[in-house]
């Protein structure tokens, strides 16, 4: 007694593409896989390229202090080197009660 699962096999396969139905819904299953790899990849492609799109509040209530015998003001000093870069994320300068409202209504990520 041979085994007769590939002639089986080869005449199963010949069945199901005779129709031409059959050869759509053949070609969508294998192009599916390769549609959501492509997108998987295009979406994670280079994520930090876009980070200036990300808006950021940035709110400074540093009263400041004297440290060593001079008055100084570390939050100042935070926000005008956050202003200098260029590169990073999308810094917004607001008052706290404008943070919060951006953040309820979606203007604003993120709040520092």
């Amino acid at each position: 007694m041979a085994f007769k699962g590939v002639r089986y096999a080869g005449l199963e396969w010949k069945n199901i593409t005779a129709s031409k139905i059959m050869w759509m819904v053949i070609t969508a299953i294998a192009i599916m896989p390769l549609l959501y790899g492509a997108l998987y990849l295009a979406a994670f492609q280079d994520p930090y390229a876009r980070l200036n799109t990300v808006p950021v509040a940035v709110v400074n209530e540093d009263k400041g202090a004297v440290i060593a015998a001079e008055s100084r003001n570390l939050g100042d000093d935070v926000v005008d080197e956050l202003k200098g870069t260029d590169d990073g994320l999308q810094w917004n300068f607001v008052s706290a009660d404008e943070a919060q409202k951006g953040l309820e209504d979606g203007r604003y990520f993120m709040t520092c």
